[in-house]
């Protein structure tokens, strides 16, 4: 095997790696979702976007990599994987298709967790804020009936005040 499609494979390995990795947290996020530990919601928030920088670098790795090896087979600069595939010899072809598949199907997987921690996230901000406009209400409502009947207890001081002098 050529040393940069040597590369290139050891850059799609990382990439499927790092995608898998999110996975994981993502679970995790989920689970702390499903418990509604605050703390460790934002601690898994904080992480997660470690490990999109992750997916970031490992992506750009492989793209620096993958134009190189284009250059090398005299294409185009931007070219996909697929593109090269018929450039590169056909005993490396299953391995290559394999990881591809492999990152894209990751890739959707990881979309659709988002998405579900994220309705997730929406519901609990939903039932929170909920809360707190019924919690303001409610107190509203006791300060306004508080200041009744302070109001009212004056009124009756001052006429009681009065009715002595």
């Amino acid at each position: 095997m050529t040393p940069p499609l040597e590369q290139v494979i050891e850059a799609l390995r990382d990439e499927l790696q790092q995608y898998g990795a999110m996975l994981a947290l993502l679970e995790t996020q989920r689970d702390c979702l499903t418990r509604q530990d605050a703390q460790s919601i934002l601690n898994s928030c904080a992480t997660l976007d470690t490990q999109r920088t992750a997916i970031e670098g490992a992506r750009a790795r492989r793209e620096t990599l993958q134009r190189q090896l284009a250059w090398i087979l005299g294409r185009p600069e931007n070219p996909t994987i697929r593109d090269l595939l018929p450039l590169i010899p056909g005993y490396y072809h299953p391995l290559i298709s394999a990881l591809i598949r492999e990152i894209n199907e990751l890739i959707e997987i990881v979309r659709e967790r988002v998405q579900t921690n994220h309705s997730l996230l929406r519901r609990s901000l939903e039932l929170t804020e909920r809360f707190l406009t019924t919690i303001s209400s409610h107190a509203n409502s006791a300060l306004l009936a508080e200041e009744r009947n302070s109001s009212g207890a004056e009124s009756q001081q001052h006429t009681v005040s009065a009715a002595i002098v």
